[in-house]
């Protein structure tokens, strides 16, 4: 869970679920779900502007999802949890 952001998460169905907050990279007891965030956002313009001003986060890079924590204090976000495969492993290299 360390290479992901998390989600916690609200009320509401699994297909439209309430997000009350957001952890880049968290250690895996100050997660605030077992809810990962797989990369795909529907954000409005404003986040730009948030990006812009945001300063450094985990790893050093300028987080997303510490830019969409900021975004959420002014717009609800709503969450999917989609049941997928997913593997975090490299791809293999084809000869």
């Amino acid at each position: 869970m360390p290479s992901y952001g998390v989600v916690g998460r609200g009320d509401g169905p699994d297909r439209g679920f309430a997000i009350n907050g957001m952890v880049e990279k968290p250690k895996r007891y100050e997660a605030p779900s077992n809810l990962f965030i797989s990369g795909r956002h529907i954000l409005q313009a404003e986040i730009f502007s948030l990006l812009a001003q945001q300063p450094r986060g985990a790893g050093g890079e300028i987080q997303l999802t510490d830019a969409m924590q900021t975004l959420m204090c002014q717009q609800k976000f709503t969450g999917v949890n989609m049941r997928a495969r997913c593997s975090t492993a490299p791809p293999s290299s084809a000869s």
